[in-house]
Formats: C-alpha cells, sequence, structure tokens
C-alpha cells in the first residue's frame, strides 16, 4: 500500500478530516490532500513523526510498501524465469500457503478468490 493510501485510510479509521489532520500535523489543507492523492510525500522528518503520533503507529510503516516490493519482486523473478507462467504462479500460491507469516484468514480469503476464479473461468469456457 502506498504511502497517500495508509494516510487516507488512517484518517479514516481514526475518524478525522482532512482538516482535523492538517491541524494536528502543522501542514496545510492542500498538503494532506497531496499526501493522499500520492502527488506528494512527507519531506521532514518531524512531519512523519507527527503523522505516526496521530495515528499510533511506526514512521516505517507509513513509508514502506512491502506490498509493492514484494509484487515487483515477483513480477521480476516471473519475468526472468524460464518455467511458464502458470507453473511459477502455482509454486508462489504454494509458498503462500506454507508461509506462517499470513493469517489463516488471510490464506482462506486467497483460497476463496483463486476457486472463484477458476470457476468463472471454468464457466465461461464452457459456453
Amino acid at each position: 500500500m502506498k504511502f497517500g493510501e495508509k494516510i487516507k485510510l488512517l484518517r479514516k479509521q481514526n475518524n478525522l478530516t482532512q482538516s482535523e489532520l492538517a491541524s494536528s500535523t502543522g501542514v496545510s489543507l492542500r498538503t494532506i490532500i497531496n499526501y493522499e492523492k500520492n502527488n506528494k510525500t512527507p519531506q521532514k522528518q518531524d512531519v512523519l513523526n507527527k503523522l505516526a503520533s496521530v495515528f499510533n503507529v511506526e514512521v516505517s510503516y507509513l513509508i514502506e510498501d512491502k506490498n509493492n516490493d514484494y509484487i515487483q519482486s515477483i513480477r521480476k523473478k516471473s519475468s526472468s524465469s524460464n518455467i511458464s507462467k502458470p507453473d511459477f504462479l502455482a509454486d508462489e500460491i504454494k509458498r503462500f500457503f506454507e508461509d506462517n507469516t499470513f493469517s489463516d484468514t488471510e490464506k482462506e480469503t486467497l483460497l476463496r478468490k483463486i476457486e472463484k476464479s477458476y470457476w468463472v473461468y471454468t464457466i465461461k469456457k464452457q459456453k
């Protein structure tokens, strides 16, 4: 998740308006709007610290985009790999389900989505 998406999500979870967040962090409303649109990120550590404090999260959470890094690494591996994309995808899905960092709920959600996609494709193929 990108910085702006996190700011918007956290702001809404904390029932804050953009104006209230701007006031709490000492930046302009326009700046908060630009953060949420991913047009801008804080240039000063002080602003990051204030945002983290308002939302009660670590600064690292705000600035890291682990999901994007993971997706990019997977795309890079996939495009440079000699195995077929379906085989590569199957291997990645298998690793996901074996990984203990994901909750059972997350695994169940992914499994349901995979099953739904499979059946939608199968039904379309039969028509």
